[in-house]
């Protein structure tokens, strides 16, 4: 979507943008959930746009073309959705285990996220 990526480029050269976050104020997560409606809305377009053409399309035969292709696009995005939002938590969990860690270690200061994951 055109728009989106325009979004998307702006956002990243006001530094914004940071893919992979999905924390709650993140640009990133908040463009993900609308690219997933809109990829539901096109999945329900489609399956519209079938039944009403079906009995016109029915010498070509469109619908393992249409499902081949949409899910293509839709399941690609979602495994790439699945493995950064995987990567998300787990780096996550690293990042606070590393911050508890050290915080023992220094006998009970604290350091921030950001600081753990530079080191």
């Amino acid at each position: 979507m055109p728009p989106l990526a325009v979004l998307i480029v702006v956002l990243s050269l006001l530094d914004l943008y940071h893919e992979g976050d999905f924390g709650i104020t993140s640009p990133y997560a908040w463009i993900e959930v609308f690219y997933f409606c809109t990829s539901c809305w096109a999945l329900y377009c489609l399956a519209l746009f079938f039944v009403v053409a079906r009995h016109d399309l029915a010498p070509v035969k469109p619908l393992n073309k249409f499902l081949l292709v949409k899910g293509i696009v839709f399941f690609t995005w979602a495994q790439t959705l699945a493995i950064k939002l995987a990567f998300f938590l787990v780096y996550d969990y690293k990042a606070r285990h590393f911050t508890e860690s050290v915080g023992k270690k220094k006998r009970g200061t604290t350091r921030t996220r950001g600081a753990s994951m530079e080191l």
